[in-house]
């Protein structure tokens, strides 16, 4: 999303924000905890299904907080760390098996 969180079109300021693995550069005006309220208030309510978002730095904390009391938040980290996560796992191994137990239960509800 470029031009941030508004239906603008246009492209803003970009900012760049600082993560365990390098510098996340994202809209100025905006951040993923709009992101994320944003795409649940756009989902039909007749389409609501089961939402996770799964995040591993601090960037993600602004989501996490969106999403409580709306779905799933899990950290994804090898060391723990204080978080408004629901859940913590370390990847590669716990990642790959809530992964794979998420595609169970949505091919199930097909």
């Amino acid at each position: 999303m470029v031009g941030g969180c508004g239906d603008r079109g246009e492209v803003g300021e970009l900012r760049g924000h600082e993560f365990d693995g390098g510098i996340e550069v994202r809209a100025a005006d905006c951040d993923k905890g709009q992101v994320v309220s944003q795409v649940l208030a756009q989902q039909d309510a007749g389409h609501a299904g089961c939402v996770a978002y799964l995040g591993d730095d601090y960037t993600d904390e602004d989501a996490f907080r969106a999403l409580q009391g709306r779905g799933l938040r899990v950290l994804v980290r090898p060391k723990w760390r204080t978080t408004a996560a629901d859940v913590w796992l370390r990847p590669p191994d716990g990642l790959r098996d809530f992964l794979g137990r998420w595609a169970d239960i949505r091919e199930g509800d097909r």
